[in-house]
């Protein structure tokens, strides 16, 4: 037996439905919908923390490289889960928060600004890149800057503490459990 979601409107033929132009999800309305997606990587994140924390506490002088390898695998995993979580949350269903775009940019530097800075081809990309360092604090010099700490992760001049991460992570899940709460209310989502 396989175990998984299925997401409809009661009554409603989906397939009908996206067969329309006028029938588009409206974040208002379907928020709980959107939200429900994004508790697959809430939970991701709080289990990323403790992997990066798990990782980061091994460090010795003997083990360095390999420490620093698990902790790179294990920040970028944890800021693309916040980066999902941020964008249904914020992006999607529209409640602000302003680490946001730090989120966005941490991931997208870890994810893609150590390769990417070999591919000086494509101008769009090198202009958002240096743009991202700068916010990011990276000195023009560095391709990066990640410093690795149990409590923190430092990027440039950026410092982010993993309690900062779960505050984020807290609100996060307080709307969501808002939004879902008053879904069920609502009689928009049955739990069978």
């Amino acid at each position: 037996m396989d175990y998984g979601v299925k997401i409809s409107q009661q009554d409603v033929d989906v397939i009908s439905k996206i067969k329309k132009q006028s029938d588009t999800v409206s974040p208002g309305n379907k928020a709980h919908i959107l939200l429900t997606l994004a508790i697959p990587y809430l939970n991701g994140a709080y289990e990323q923390i403790k992997r990066y924390e798990a990782a980061a506490a091994q460090f010795t002088p003997q083990n360095a490289v390999n420490v620093v390898n698990a902790c790179l695998h294990e920040a970028s995993s944890l800021f693309e889960d916040i980066c999902t979580v941020s964008k249904y949350v914020t992006d999607l269903c529209g409640y602000k928060n302003e680490k946001h775009q730090l989120w966005v940019d941490i991931r997208n530097h870890i994810r893609h600004d150590i390769r990417e800075n070999f591919d000086t081809t494509n101008q769009r990309d090198a202009e958002r890149r240096e743009k991202r360092l700068k916010r990011l604090g990276v000195s023009d010099k560095l391709q990066t800057s990640i410093g690795f700490d149990k409590d923190r992760l430092t990027i440039g001049s950026t410092v982010v503490t993993m309690n900062e991460i779960q505050e984020y992570l807290s609100w996060a899940s307080q709307i969501i459990a808002d939004i879902i709460q008053r879904a069920e209310t609502d009689g928009k989502i049955k739990r069978s």
